[in-house]
């Protein structure tokens, strides 16, 4: 479980983790470092310390609940999607909330659907707020979703070859100056249709 939760760690990340779990575990009196220690450690290190002292009047815990709930439900009934580690609404770094998904086996290479099942469980905070409370209501609370989502979308256009109008062509950022205004234009309405969709 925790291999799978720290793609990425370096040797340096692992004995922070490993330290901080220990400290964990120290404070809350135990003798033993044990998951949920682990669990503490690894969410602080990748999200940053738990933010207890936040003071979120009810309407925005309700609207952050409906947020983070909408995103655990559309990975739960999406195919292709990586399945729901844990939820929660207490305040993380600049986060408000977040669901965390692990993979159930190392994944070397994502296919179509997974990737589009990452957009769609990315706009599920955004499609439950608006369901709940109304288009008038939706927050800016999903722009890192919405970021999130434009990346996946623009790599299936300009790196994967995911899109029949575009074709299996890699187009690199720093090159974008260089395409035609048609190649440009083709490449953003490809990502646009990618992500309006969802």
């Amino acid at each position: 479980m925790l291999a799978r939760g720290t793609p990425g760690f370096s040797g340096a990340d692992l004995a922070n983790m490993v330290n901080q779990a220990a400290v964990k575990a120290s404070m809350d009196g135990l003798a033993r470092v044990g998951m949920k220690q682990f669990e503490y450690a690894k969410d602080k290190i990748i999200m940053g310390a738990e933010r207890t002292s936040a003071v979120i009047e009810e309407q925005n815990r309700r609207i952050i609940a409906f947020h983070e709930g909408g995103h655990a439900l559309v990975a739960m009934l999406t195919p292709g999607a990586m399945p729901v580690h844990k939820a929660t609404i207490m305040p993380r770094g600049s986060a408000l909330g977040m669901v965390s998904q692990l993979p159930e086996k190392d994944e070397l290479s994502w296919t179509r659907q997974q990737l589009v099942a990452r957009m769609d469980v990315a706009f599920g905070g955004r499609a439950a707020e608006e369901l709940m409370f109304g288009n008038d209501q939706i927050t800016s609370g999903a722009s890192s979703d919405i970021e999130a989502a434009t990346r996946v979308a623009t790599a299936m256009v300009t790196r994967y070859g995911m899109s029949p109008k575009v074709g299996p062509v890699l187009y690199k950022e720093e090159d974008f100056a260089n395409l035609s205004p048609g190649t440009r234009d083709d490449i953003d309405k490809e990502i646009k249709l990618l992500l309006q969709v969802r």
